[in-house]
């Protein structure tokens, strides 16, 4: 693996999936196959992508060259812009409604990102599948054993008569409702304290900004600026560790049976959080800025408190959402070195420690002690532990949700994405072949609950960047916004239609896996019965495994005859 695989040389051949599952197990295995797999579609939107940038280069110097004319404002400031664009405001009334030429190639970007969404999620569904059978992991979850910290009253299973562990899940549900209910009003509180920076924020840069009676200088404003970073700062990094602290706590206290739904349910939690905190500065600028700072009626705000800020333009909130955009995908790939560097630096502090300690023995009274060469099992403990891939997941979702939600906003992010996820692929597996401690083979049916994540991230990301195109690159010419709210729900519901009538027609199966399931069901009939006959053939099998039914999901109360199993036809 680590010729074939775990060096940069190799970044343009596919990923040896079949030595990863013996080596690593099928957990890791599925995230570097979907990793791969996901690096592997974004070929096409970035494509795209880049020529949607290419077009709005082409926008932007048509504006920077266009002939200009001054224009004096309600509040007699002079402004100038282009001609064509005065005319076009002249001319549109409240009462009007156009769309921009630019407006059909953001549209059907938006569109497309939408659908390549759903047929992505569609198409892993099938390949996961596959995976699942091809391993002979496709019903693991009915025989995953439980937890060592599973707690419960031991009780003859009905089923297996053999003693096993309940626990009422009735109770599960309980304790699952409380975690959810104190952990979302953690999120409100966060959610409150940054929307209150936010708002402190846009005060102070508001032209009648005041501090005892005096307006407030440039320098002044800086100063509060640099304060309200410093406390958005602080703010991310205490509920950050407050939050995954709580979330882990509550998780072991809801007592799930298998590892399976205990990290589905650890997932949830931290999804839930990255997904606020990740976003929230991105919807801001994208949704709210212009509601706390644009000028309408003289100094007054939309949301009608006075103290505006009148250099703010509309037109800035899509450069400046396309700059902190690009500032996280280069970051992001910086990320990708420090992630290999930092374990590297450790590692190797960790051995020079322990050689100058060899060495200060040899001085002394053990001066005859040798170091003699390492085995690989002894050189195994020196490493690191690997910390599971739910990390590793949930980096990658962050990046796939600022691809979806906010695509028309910066079309180079599919482009980024596909660099950072090929260089992702190597870092990755350099870390679990050189700088971790080869971790304990786990078996798994695929990748869980992000499946879901991800589809819910397609369903936001038709909202948002339907929002984007309307609200703040302002493609629908028309100087009332309650016809903008109208539009955005109008367009929104169209695609939102398309979608779901899409995502019904979208196939979960296809014919290679089917033919390897019925494969496998034929060479377990044949196994069984040791012949090929119409009767073996016949046979309903529930499992490519022996079926062990779990406890909690017996009903003590009922009869067995509800059970169905392996019955003839």
């Amino acid at each position: 693996l680590r010729k074939e695989w775990a060096t940069l040389r190799s970044f343009n051949t596919y990923q040896p999936m079949g030595k990863i599952r013996n080596y690593f197990g099928e957990k890791i295995a599925f995230y570097f196959a979907w990793l791969g797999f996901y690096t592997e579609w974004l070929r096409w939107p970035a494509i795209l992508g880049f020529g949607v940038w290419v077009y709005q280069l082409y926008l932007l110097h048509i504006v920077n060259n266009c002939a200009k004319k001054t224009v004096i404002t309600d509040d007699g400031d002079k402004i100038e812009v282009c001609a064509q664009e005065s005319s076009e405001e002249k001319d549109g009334g409240s009462a009007k409604i156009e769309f921009k030429g630019e407006a059909i190639v953001y549209f059907f970007f938006a569109f497309f990102m939408i659908c390549w969404s759903m047929f992505f999620v569609a198409a892993w569904t099938r390949k996961q599948r596959y995976y699942a059978t091809k391993w002979g992991t496709s019903n693991y979850k009915k025989i995953e054993p439980p937890r060592p910290e599973f707690e419960g009253q031991m009780i003859t299973n009905p089923v297996s008569e053999k003693k096993e562990r309940f626990y009422p899940k009735k109770l599960r549900r309980y304790k699952v409702s409380c975690s959810f209910s104190i952990l979302l009003t953690t999120l409100g509180l966060c959610v409150v304290m940054v929307l209150t920076i936010f708002f402190l924020k846009a005060r102070v840069n508001s032209d009648s900004a005041q501090s005892n009676g005096k307006e407030l200088t440039e320098e002044e404003k800086s100063r509060y600026n640099l304060i309200f970073g410093l406390v958005q700062s602080a703010q991310i990094f205490i509920f950050n560790a407050l939050y995954g602290t709580m979330a882990q706590w509550f998780t072991n206290w809801e007592n799930h049976r298998t590892e399976s739904e205990y990290e589905s349910a650890l997932i949830y939690k931290k999804f839930l959080f990255q997904f606020i905190n990740s976003y929230n500065s991105l919807f801001y600028i994208a949704f709210i800025k212009r509601y706390l700072e644009e000028c309408v009626d003289g100094n007054k705000t939309r949301l009608g408190y006075e103290g505006c800020n009148k250099g703010f333009q509309i037109n800035e909130l899509y450069t400046e959402l396309s700059w902190q955009l690009t500032s996280i995908f280069i970051t992001s790939i910086v990320m990708n070195v420090v992630e290999v560097v930092t374990p590297y630096i450790g590692l190797k502090v960790k051995k020079s420690l322990e050689n100058r300690k060899i060495k200060k023995m040899q001085k002394g009274e053990h001066s005859k002690i040798t170091r003699e060469l390492m085995c690989y099992s002894e050189s195994q403990t020196k490493l690191d532990e690997f910390k599971g891939t739910l990390n590793e997941y949930l980096e990658l979702i962050i990046q796939y949700g600022f691809m979806i939600l906010f695509c028309v906003a910066f079309p180079l992010a599919p482009l980024l994405a596909l660099v950072a996820n090929i260089f992702e692929i190597r870092v990755d597996a350099l870390k679990l072949c050189y700088l971790y401690r080869r971790p304990v083979p786990e078996k798994a049916e695929g990748i869980g609950p992000w499946v879901s994540i991800l589809s819910f991230m397609g369903m936001i990301g038709l909202m948002t960047n339907t929002g984007i195109i309307i609200f703040t690159m302002r493609v629908v010419k028309t100087n009332n916004v309650l016809y903008e709210y109208v539009v955005y729900v109008i367009v929104e519901h169209v695609m939102l239609a398309v979608k779901i009538l899409i995502d019904l027609l979208i196939s979960k199966q296809n014919m290679e896996t089917n033919q390897l399931e019925k494969r496998h069901d034929f060479v377990l009939n044949r196994f069984l019965f040791g012949d090929d006959s119409e009767q073996a053939n016949k046979i309903k099998i529930m499992d490519y495994r022996p079926a062990i039914y779990r406890t909690e999901d017996v009903d003590l109360y009922n009869n067995l005859e509800n059970f169905k199993f392996a019955t003839y036809e």
